[in-house]
């Protein structure tokens, strides 16, 4: 949401376009005029009738006495709302409720000029832009000390509004707080951290103004993240208004710098003399501060970049006219660019939306600016044939606030994604969000809520993810990778899946893989029993397909004497427990050759246990 600021930077007086000025059908948007008068071609220079040429002077003059009567009669107080039905839209107005601008490409030359030059420059470059811009020479940037001061010396009441504003929010960005977690997925490990970032830096507007909501806004999520250090910049004045100070303070943040406009923004990005450097920028601004921030985004991260405020209300024939226009109205002030809309299916209450408008517009304080946002092409009262029609033109317009006033209004909602907060029924007005309820008001506009959400304390939080697997797990899923890594060509990866498997990599770590198994394994194989008593028995370890050192699928069976029993247990020692054993009856008295087998065996693995000793052969260690 864009807030006003009373910098000079941040526009100052902002006039609005007459109702001839905006038409697409007026005489300046298809003719021009020479010297002369009314040239005898149209402005993409083809021939026009003498009778076509006559009736544009007639409308011109027309035109222009209407405006002289005007300026008699002093300045004009129609409110520039209709009624109009979404059916019978043209495209020219369709594109102007669906492609809201912020307005940032007319002064972004300028700004990247500005920022620029404070990161060259740091502190001096500040003082002269703020100078400039601001028209106040500041002595200390960093005012944190006046933040506290003030927060002890406002008035009571607005201390302890801040105080209960600030609770609300608080209480509702805490529940959105993740912990870490980490879930077994059949022998695969995984989870995922959650940690704050350092540095975050916050715009709040300010000036001579006082938005201490949105500095309420800002600080609080990154503080219930965790952000180490969270520095504010706010426009300067000659006596900051107490107010803001007070909800910075209030907030929590770490420093305060009177420091506006791109100037600021460029500041907490790359860092000055004073202002310590964040890693993430955040906050509402007008253009020149949108601008800065997607002038640094890629060096630091910011939100998003948000343009003038916006409400659509969204209302049946249930609706009280009063309340739909109070809403329009507490938007409208916001910015003289904002969009008020509201769209229904019954004709009688968008007519008395329109005349509850124009009787209490005159009773607003800040009339002229409200005036000229009802006058955007991207506010007006329409008409919908039905409320399935209204629901598709809302979801389309994905509007910063979204009040629903409806009776089935929990049904309207479960139709609608794109809204960045939503407020329903008669009795919750978008005011109440802007403020104290909890939510947060730094929302996306421009139609941004169908891609993101508002700020939260998400912002705020790096997340990274952990894995372990186990062998059988990455066993189960090695055929996957390895099939998926050859499709793209990378066969490096897939050999990396293949060496966990590898017999030599096996021997690694093997003393930390000997477990109940193993135990159970030669349990198995000898017997409760001492090997003497079993007397006849022999024992077959199946080296299996990847031994480098017996042919494939090769068993070496031995009788139960003390020096084979050593063999079978140095085997099964080096395999890491993954050797099998089982148990077979010899032939009666045995056999000179299984003896001569047994022997060659037990010098093949007395071989294996030198090399890994000595670390020879290229065995691992």
């Amino acid at each position: 949401m864009m807030r006003h600021n009373a910098t000079q930077q941040e526009e100052g007086i902002l006039s609005h376009r007459s109702i001839s000025e905006r038409s697409p059908h007026s005489w300046s948007n298809n003719w021009r005029l020479n010297e002369s008068g009314l040239s005898g071609v149209c402005r993409y220079g083809h021939p026009v009738p003498f009778w076509t040429r006559l009736a544009v002077v007639l409308v011109r003059c027309t035109t222009l006495s209407g405006l002289f009567r005007n300026s008699l009669a002093g300045p004009d107080t129609h409110v520039r709302m209709e009624t109009r039905k979404i059916a019978d839209l043209s495209k020219g107005e369709r594109h102007a409720f669906f492609r809201r601008d912020a307005g940032i490409d007319a002064v972004q030359d300028d700004v990247r000029d500005i920022v620029e030059r404070v990161r060259a420059e740091g502190d001096a470059a500040v003082r002269e832009f703020t100078s400039d811009f601001d028209g106040i020479d500041i002595g200390n940037i960093d005012v944190t000390d006046e933040a506290e001061r003030a927060a002890a010396e406002i008035d009571a009441d607005l201390s302890e509004a801040i105080a209960t504003a600030a609770d609300n929010i608080r209480a509702f960005h805490e529940q959105q707080s993740r912990e870490d977690w980490r879930e077994d997925f059949d022998g695969r490990e995984l989870g995922r951290r959650f940690r704050p970032l350092e540095r975050v830096g916050v715009y709040a507007p300010g000036g001579t103004a006082a938005y201490p909501s949105s500095v309420l806004m800002g600080v609080i999520p990154a503080k219930v993240a965790g952000v180490e250090h969270v520095g504010v910049a706010t426009p300067p004045a000659e006596e900051m208004h107490p107010a803001t100070l007070a909800a910075i303070h209030e907030a929590g943040a770490d420093a305060v710098y009177a420091v506006g406009g791109a100037q600021a923004v460029a500041g907490m990005a790359y860092g000055t003399e004073t202002i310590t450097p964040a890693q993430k920028i955040v906050g509402p601004g007008n253009r020149w501060v949108t601008a800065a921030k997607a002038t640094v985004r890629g060096d630091v991260a910011i939100d998003f970049l948000a343009g003038p405020s916006e409400v659509l209300v969204l209302a049946d024939g249930t609706a009280s006219p009063a309340i739909v226009a109070a809403d329009l109205l507490a938007q409208a002030e916001h910015d003289p660019n904002a969009s008020v809309v509201a769209v229904t299916d019954d004709s009688n209450l968008a007519a008395a939306v329109v005349a509850e408008v124009e009787t209490t517009l005159e009773q607003r304080e800040r009339e002229s600016t409200i005036r000229s946002a009802l006058d955007n092409d991207a506010s007006g009262v329409l008409l919908a044939r039905s409320m399935s029609e209204a629901v598709l033109f809302a979801e389309e317009y994905a509007a910063e606030h979204l009040s629903i006033m409806a009776e089935d209004d929990e049904a309207v909602l479960d139709r609608i994604d794109s809204a960045g907060s939503v407020f329903l029924g008669a009795h919750t007005p978008v005011a109440a969000g802007d403020y104290a309820s909890g939510t947060n008001h730094v929302l996306p506009t421009n139609g941004g809520a169908k891609r993101y959400g508002g700020l939260s304390v998400d912002e705020f939080v790096r997340t990274t993810t952990v894995q372990r697997f186990d062998r059988d797990g990455l066993e189960e899923l090695s055929e996957t990778v390895t099939t998926l890594a050859e499709a793209e060509g990378l066969e490096a990866h897939a050999e990396s899946i293949r060496r966990r498997f590898d017999w030599d990599l096996r021997l690694h770590g093997v003393k930390t893989r000997l477990s109940w198994w193993t135990r159970s394994v030669r349990e198995e194989s000898i017997g409760p029993e001492p090997c003497r008593r079993r007397h006849g028995e022999t024992h077959s370890l199946d080296l299996g397909w990847e031994s480098p050192f017996l042919e494939p699928n090769r068993s070496v069976a031995f009788d139960c004497g003390a020096r084979n029993l050593r063999v079978h247990r140095q085997a099964h020692r080096f395999s890491g427990g993954l050797l099998r054993t089982e148990e077979k009856a010899p032939p009666v008295g045995g056999d000179e050759s299984d003896s001569r087998e047994n022997s060659v065996a037990y010098d093949r693995f007395n071989s294996i246990r030198k090399m890994r000793n000595t670390n020879q052969g290229g065995l691992p260690v």
